[in-house]
């Protein structure tokens, strides 16, 4: 929210509602507004008017943004939850299906209240049904990396992560509002994963009883050890698979073609940081350590950039700690609730608040070492 105060000190309420979006480019655009506004360089009503031009500028287009949901898909199929090739290629296309549905709601609002569950309970759905038609073949099918990859820009992560923020600043509430919304809405994906699996083991199965295999990305049948499909993804290919995913997410966030070059070495650095310090076993069991050392570089790369050009540094810090967000264990926290492994879920819970934790204290370290923004702080002005 930004205001500006009347000579007669008069208040002035207005309530608007609007859909939670990210645009880098636009916050860049009305942050430089403001300085030039606080300064004396520009005049309210001249002010106004570029306002209003900021706010009708478009952006990438919806075929842009509907190919984003496929390739973050398959990127982070591979390099964020270890996926084999055959699950990979899956969750691509049912990034296809979260796409096309994510522009439905744009289309019917009536429909957007039901995005997220029947996305989600359409992919759980067809993923249980790609494990039925390839079981007992040596393809080593995962349902849960599948079906979490394709879902993976429904989580809310990045809420969760900026309301613990947001409290841990004492923006209380704000912060309980996001985190309430973010708990919601994995509970909400987390329903309709459930329901969708346990849809398909009616239809397919004639019982809910029947387990699937659900293979983890470390599991190889007896007898499929040579199969190419069985092996698992080479950290090589995390450099090729690196670039168009780190190009989705700059369009995903509508950020201007100046910021991807930065917004690619933060992603790229919490990735790296994380891939190598999970290879260690004393870090992999404790996730915590990791995600501070890549949320402190990622900071500091962030708020020496935003310092020395003038630029956010909002889009970068974003663009890293996509890669780190606990989204995907809010979503298997609540299906491990609704298929009644209670302890599971309530373990998963935790671990999701206690990583978005770890990343705010990281954020606020990196804050201390780099402030982002050089010359006089604006005390009564915020962006």
């Amino acid at each position: 929210m930004i205001s500006f105060g009347e000579e007669d000190h008069g208040s002035h309420m207005h309530l608007v509602k609007t859909y939670q979006g990210w645009n880098m480019s636009k916050l860049l655009d009305v942050t430089n507004l403001c300085h030039r506004l606080v300064y004396g360089e520009v005049q309210i009503e001249d002010a106004l008017d570029e306002l209003a031009a900021i706010r009708k500028r478009g952006g990438y287009g919806k075929i842009a943004y509907f190919l984003c949901f496929p390739v973050m898909s398959l990127g982070f199929a591979i390099t964020g939850f270890g996926g084999r090739w055959i699950d990979a290629l899956i969750a691509g296309l049912f990034g296809c299906i979260v796409g096309g549905a994510g522009l439905a709601a744009e289309r019917f609002p009536s429909f957007a209240y039901l995005c997220d569950f029947i996305s989600a309970l359409l992919v759980s759905f067809l993923a249980r049904l790609v494990e039925w038609k390839l079981d007992g073949k040596c393809y080593c099918f995962s349902f849960i990396t599948t079906t979490l990859s394709g879902l993976v820009m429904l989580f809310p992560g990045l809420s969760l992560t900026i309301s613990i923020i947001e409290i841990s600043t004492r923006n209380m509430i704000s912060g309980t509002v996001r985190l309430f919304t973010a708990l919601f809405t994995a509970l909400l994906v987390g329903f309709g994963m459930s329901f969708g699996s346990i849809f398909a083991k009616m239809v397919l199965y004639k019982t809910t009883d029947v387990p699937a295999s659900m293979l983890t990305p470390t599991t190889i049948p007896a007898g499929c050890e040579s199969s190419g499909w069985c092996k698992s993804v080479h950290y090589g290919w995390y450099v090729p698979f690196f670039f168009p995913l780190a190009a989705s997410v700059c369009i995903f966030f509508e950020s201007r073609h100046r910021q991807w070059p930065i917004m690619f070495v933060a992603s790229g650095v919490g990735l790296a940081v994380c891939t190598y310090l999970y290879l260690i076993p004393d870090l992999a069991a404790t996730p915590q350590i990791p995600n501070v050392v890549a949320a402190l570089l990622i900071g500091i790369i962030s708020n020496a950039y935003a310092r020395y050009t003038g630029d956010v540094a909002v889009g970068p810090i974003l663009a890293g700690i996509i890669n780190i967000v606990p989204g995907s264990m809010g979503v298997r926290s609540s299906l491990g609730f609704f298929e009644n492994n209670v302890v599971n879920g309530t373990q998963f819970a935790f671990q999701m608040l206690t990583i978005g934790l770890s990343i705010t204290m990281g954020l606020f370290m990196a804050t201390l070492l780099v402030f982002p923004t050089s010359g006089p702080r604006l005390e009564h002005m915020t962006v």
